[in-house]
């Protein structure tokens, strides 16, 4: 992998010549597209400027993967003018992580691209040297392996299956869009930050409620950092209590507090790649 695009579908913010240089450090030539200049309120420029941005660098053969300079709002709103039949003719990784959830999602459901639920450039600096190297022999199809030793197991055994997920909300607002991905079978990994327990717990009904969870293979949730509580009335129940709950009488692996997310170490996972969770002994194994 020689060459890196960032564009920036989500919020709009500066490049920090810290985070590129952990690419440009391992021989890879970054280019920052223009469209990372735009501004059209917190967004890096409108849908569809954001939009052709992704369509540029899919179209340019001289860039081998692309990442998204940061995670923020709005990517939702790109995805009615992505042109899929483009990314299905020019496959190349594509990287990111909380608002592009829909993204990495929203390829694999339509045209079966793999995305990486991964690193934005804006994290990239605070990553150890392990995880940018598991982030780029995962976008090189290499496998690989995470260990999650401090996990908490819901429920034991073994699974494999291809990865859909990511940031908890996001993942479920694709519900009912063309942009969700199949889950059947799937291994399903999830996490979310800055938000109340309580809309936590209505998030993951709404996923059981829709049958999510009775129809994927295995179940990672990373680090879901609350932030607040109901008001007047105290919600009293913990995430463990919700996870539990939310996942009870399923006869698949589960493990819950998983190292990664927004508040964790930031492993990458590819989205429509193939893995292996072993809850027995806390392993994913990335084929």
């Amino acid at each position: 992998m020689k060459t890196i695009a960032i564009i920036a579908p989500s919020s709009r913010g500066d490049i920090d010549p810290a985070n590129t240089s952990v690419l440009e450090a391992r021989g890879i030539s970054v280019v920052i597209h223009p469209q990372n200049a735009l501004a059209d309120n917190q967004s890096a420029g409108s849908a569809h400027a954001r939009a052709q941005a992704l369509m540029d660098v899919f179209h340019d053969p001289a860039i081998d993967a692309v990442m998204a300079a940061r995670g923020g709002n709005r990517s939702m709103h790109i995805l009615p003018h992505i042109d899929f039949d483009v990314i299905a003719a020019n496959r190349k990784p594509f990287i990111g992580f909380s608002d592009s959830t829909a993204l990495v999602n929203a390829f694999y459901a339509q045209c079966g691209l793999t995305g990486f639920h991964g690193p934005t450039l804006s994290r990239l600096a605070r990553g150890t040297e392990e995880q940018i190297d598991q982030m780029l022999a995962c976008m090189a199809g290499q496998p690989t392996a995470v260990d999650m030793p401090e996990s908490i197991v819901i429920h034991g055994g073994q699974a494999t299956g291809p990865m859909v997920g990511g940031n908890l909300s996001m993942f479920t607002a694709l519900l009912g869009t063309p942009y969700m991905p199949p889950v059947d079978g799937a291994i399903l990994f999830l996490e979310d930050i800055g938000d109340q327990l309580s809309r936590y717990d209505r998030m993951l009904a709404q996923l059981r409620l829709a049958g999510v969870f009775d129809r994927v293979a295995g179940i990672v949730f990373g680090v879901m950092h609350v932030e607040g509580d109901s008001s007047v009335t105290p919600f009293g129940f913990s995430t463990m209590d919700i996870l539990s709950e939310h996942t009870k009488g399923l006869s698949i692996p589960v493990l819950a507090d998983a190292p990664f997310g927004h508040k964790g170490p930031l492993w990458t996972f590819p989205v429509g790649g193939r893995a292996t969770l072993n809850a027995d002994t806390r392993q994913l194994t990335i084929e």
